[in-house]
């Protein structure tokens, strides 16, 4: 025929004859350029703050990034299309990738805590947050929520259920030294000069706040003095109660002088009984 096609690099020679039986030979070179290969799979999980290099490869040619860029590599660390043309200079290959960063667990320990071994419970909770992932606590537990009885330095490690990691840490300090808060359950308000009144008694011990109430719930008596005491005065007046039994709700804070630091606040409730 008098078109031949082709897309190997050669010496190509055609020979042209007349009806008359007069001929010609003609030869060209043919050069086939191969299109440049072009790989942007990705292969691992890309959590998030993580910088990614996306390699066009094809060293020496010329690339054209969606982000504008004309390198051979750029880096990527936020989530989208990421598109690349290589040209060399006679074939262009044109590649995308869709990019994704998996978040990473939220970080939620605070960097200390405080509690006092005796009030309210024997021991601490500590909450890694971020349900449904996976967890491993410095002390062996491997779920959400673990509870220490010690102080010191506890470390954590979140997975996702896509690989991301995170690790996080707390001290848990003890801070009750010295806390000898004493509230008594009974007291005489007879006169006699002897337990007459109700208070609670300690060290170390700030923002304070002590309420009383009755059967009924009426709040009979309130302070933020832990030296101010109850006198068994019954609701806004100088009555003074009978034999009965009242609640006390207290709200505390303990100031530890060992570590210079003030705990959250402590509750404490309990029953007072009225005996004349």
């Amino acid at each position: 025929s008098s078109i031949i096609s082709t897309n190997q690099t050669g010496t190509y020679t055609v020979v042209v004859t007349t009806p008359e039986n007069c001929s010609a030979t003609g030869q060209t070179e043919v050069v086939a350029y191969q299109y440049p290969i072009v790989n942007l799979n990705i292969e691992e999980i890309l959590c998030e703050g993580a910088i990614y290099m996306l390699d066009a490869e094809n060293l020496g040619l010329d690339h054209v990034w969606s982000t504008g860029e004309t390198s051979q590599i750029i880096e990527v660390n936020t989530n989208g299309n990421y598109s690349v043309t290589v040209d060399n200079n006679y074939c262009f290959t044109t590649e995308n990738s869709e990019v994704n960063f998996y978040p990473l667990p939220a970080e939620t320990l605070l960097p200390e805590y405080f509690f006092c071994p005796d009030f309210p419970l024997p021991y601490i909770e500590l909450d890694a947050g971020n349900p449904n992932m996976y967890y491993q606590w410095s002390n062996g537990s491997s779920s959400q929520t673990t509870q220490t009885t010690k102080e010191g330095l506890i470390s954590l490690v979140i997975t996702t259920i896509n690989g991301c990691v995170i690790t996080d840490s707390t001290l848990v300090t003890i801070i009750c030294d010295n806390d000898n808060l004493f509230i008594p359950n009974s007291f005489t308000p007879n006169g006699d000069g002897y337990n007459d009144l109700f208070k609670a008694i300690g060290s170390n011990v700030t923002a304070y706040n002590m309420s009383i109430f009755n059967r009924w719930g009426q709040k009979v008596f309130e302070t933020d003095n832990i030296n101010e005491a109850w006198a068994g005065n019954d609701v806004n007046s100088d009555f003074y109660s009978q034999n009965n039994v009242f609640v006390y709700k207290v709200k505390y804070k303990i100031r530890s002088e060992k570590y210079g630091v003030v705990s959250p606040y402590i509750l404490r409730e309990g029953s007072i009984t009225v005996v004349r």
